[in-house]
């Protein structure tokens, strides 16, 4: 009997940034955050990174908490593949995330959005009926601190070098 191991989040993201750039697909990033929040603005930091590589197949966008106000820029991207990175607070079962980890985008609305005023998931709908190829993942990041000016947390900083290394070892930087 074989058993098979899920893969971890990490290499799930390898693999769908290797499978996007040996097809030569576009990828765009959209990071979820309040920076004057803690550890909320850990998917909003990540996209700024990330912005940093820009090139041909690839975009980043840092969009805040007013994500609705950033459609156009994934309308004019028209990525194939969209990562879209947050703090999220998740509880399964009684025990909060540990990790990070990718999350079924049509799931979103059991997150708590507390900074957003439209769900996830409903964005997501609206972004795939305007680009029918394109193919969403949410990366849920889990939080601690979010008091008002607070920077990133520790774990919040391991896991924010953690995913701009992975995207900067796959795009070739």
């Amino acid at each position: 009997m074989t058993v098979r191991r899920r893969k971890t989040p990490s290499k799930r993201l390898a693999d769908l940034l290797g499978e996007a750039m040996a097809g030569n697909r576009k990828i765009a990033v959209m990071g979820i955050g309040n920076e004057l929040r803690g550890d909320d603005a850990v998917g909003h930091v990540i996209a700024g990174d990330l912005s940093r590589m820009q090139r041909d197949r690839f975009i980043s966008f840092a969009v805040g908490t007013a994500v609705e106000n950033a459609s156009h820029l994934i309308r004019r991207a028209s990525p194939r593949y969209l990562f879209v990175i947050d703090a999220a607070q998740v509880v399964s079962e009684g025990k909060r995330m540990r990790g990070w980890d990718f999350f079924p985008p049509e799931s979103i609305n059991s997150f708590i959005h507390s900074t957003h005023s439209l769900p996830l998931s409903m964005l997501f709908s609206i972004w795939r009926r305007e680009n029918p190829e394109l193919i969403v993942h949410f990366i849920g990041i889990p939080i601690g601190p979010t008091r008002d000016f607070a920077p990133l947390s520790i774990r919040a900083q391991s896991i924010r070098k953690q995913i701009v290394a992975i995207f900067t070892r796959s795009l070739g930087h």
